[in-house]
């Protein structure tokens, strides 16, 4: 079974991303495609989903569950090796403790 979009990162490579997300980098977008990508449409922005004062994404393949968060300049990212409602429910209460506790994200290369 494959992710979602059949995009695969490892942790790293996905903090980084987060992190860029978190930032909004001009160095790797323009500030206006910063606002259409995280600019709300309801309860959505592209793709994530609102989450208080951020912006959040999960996603499992039934083995596998994955949640991230970007949100006041920071980022948080955890993957476990289970699926289904439990492994939901730990891995967003350890994801929203540890945004609380996360520093700022800053961005480091690769850019564009």
């Amino acid at each position: 079974m494959g992710p979602a979009g059949t995009v695969h990162l490892p942790p790293a490579a996905m903090m980084r991303f987060l992190a860029v997300h978190a930032a909004e980098d001009p160095a790797f977008l323009p500030p206006d495609a910063w606002d259409r990508l995280h600019g709300p449409v309801g309860r959505y922005a592209m793709g994530w989903r609102r989450a208080g004062d951020g912006l959040a994404h999960f996603g499992s393949n039934t083995a596998w569950m994955a949640q991230m968060w970007i949100g006041e300049g920071r980022a948080v990212f955890v993957a476990v090796n289970a699926g289904g409602e439990a492994a939901k429910l730990e891995t967003e209460r350890v994801l929203m403790r540890l945004a609380e506790a996360a520093p700022p994200a800053t961005p480091t290369a690769p850019r564009p």
